[in-house]
């Protein structure tokens, strides 16, 4: 089900993308930032309802969902669901917000795909069978309310979450 898909993608993103985070900070060469994990996660968003606190944050949003039934296989069921993945953040400039962008991205792109961590431990992505077709989009603008106020932005991750069902 959908919901146990957002779930796991929460629990992979609190347990793995700091490291990741840590590892793109400080690149050989470029500029250092400082980059903590999102503080909130939502898995539903209602403009005008959905309040983000705290930034960074992380939103977790469900698409469209195929079934491709395993008759081969007995009573299973592959559901492919279309996921986007919207990190929200704040910089007070907006070159360094592009930079922290970036590195969202490429941090949460190697949580998604990786298989070990850093200690080489399996990373369980149980339900999740597999994750395909990952695209990011830098797409948005930054924007600022006002003077004094932070820029702010965000990085979305579009891919297809893979999970097997057995009926």
């Amino acid at each position: 089900m959908i919901e146990a898909v957002q779930d796991k993608l929460v629990s992979l993103f609190q347990a793995h993308l700091q490291a990741e985070l840590d590892e793109l900070a400080s690149p050989s060469g470029g500029v250092a930032l400082t980059l903590t994990s999102p503080v909130e996660y939502h898995t539903a968003f209602e403009k005008g309802f959905t309040i983000i606190k705290q930034y960074p944050a992380c939103i977790i949003l469900p698409g469209i969902t195929d079934e491709d039934d395993l008759i081969d296989a007995g009573f299973m069921v592959d559901n492919i669901h279309d996921i986007a993945v919207a990190f929200l953040m704040q910089h007070t400039t907006p070159e360094s917000l592009m930079r922290m962008k970036s590195r969202f991205a490429y941090a949460a792109r190697n949580v998604l795909k990786k298989r070990t961590d850093a200690d080489g431990a399996t990373i369980d992505k149980s339900p999740i069978t597999m994750i395909d077709d990952i695209h990011i989009s830098y797409m948005d603008r930054n924007v600022r309310d006002e003077p004094d106020t932070p820029f702010l932005g965000s990085v979305w991750l579009l891919f297809k979450a893979y999970e097997r069902e057995t009926l």
